[in-house]
């Protein structure tokens, strides 16, 4: 069996020792010192980036600064969780591990555009109809995978320990839970 003192045993077929006993001890090549600080699993960013060059600057008087003073963070501090969130859901998150695009919800929208229909695109080609439709179906791809990629991270960051791990202390745009905010039609009378 394992254990940390027997790792530094070692059989020496070399020792002269009258009694017999070939194992002797090695001398420890770790510091066996104790450390100042546990891991306790999270990241702590040394780096020096002026996280604030990729966002919009903050303006000293405006609303987000009084917040910001009010919660005790800088500007500065505020860009870089804006830009580890960004990282995370544009590249954290794998496309591949994404649930795919329905191709029926593509087909069901082409369909309505009634492509078919010479009076709806009147003065607009097939081969233009066509490319219109291949960029709107990029364009629709683009963003399902972009909020798919946001909505796991979102989903991730509900949980505390996720936050603190990940040094996310805030969903920057939190979506709605589920049933805080009641659907309602008032042309119908739903409330």
């Amino acid at each position: 069996n394992y254990s940390m003192p027997a790792s530094t045993l070692m059989i020496d077929p070399e020792a002269e020792d009258p009694a017999g006993n070939l194992i002797r001890w090695k001398r420890c090549r770790t510091d066996r010192r104790p450390k100042a600080k546990e891991n306790d699993g999270t990241a702590t960013d040394v780096r020096s980036v002026d996280w604030t060059a990729e966002w919009p600057r903050i303006l000293d008087e405006s609303e987000l600064a009084e917040d910001l003073y009010e919660v005790g963070m800088s500007p500065h501090e505020f860009c870089r969780i804006l830009s580890r969130y960004k990282y995370y859901t544009e590249g954290g998150v794998p496309s591949d591990v994404l649930a795919p695009y329905n191709k029926n919800w593509l087909d069901h929208a082409m369909f309505l555009l009634e492509l078919d229909n010479d009076k709806v695109w009147r003065g607009i080609g097939h081969e233009q109809r066509s490319e219109v439709v291949e960029s709107a179906r990029r364009e629709i791809l683009k963003g399902y995978i972009r909020a798919a990629k946001s909505a796991v991270v979102d989903y991730a960051l509900l949980n505390a320990r996720c936050r603190e791990r990940l040094d996310i202390p805030f969903i920057p745009a939190p979506p709605l839970e589920w049933g805080s905010m009641p659907f309602t039609v008032p042309d119908i009378g739903t409330c």
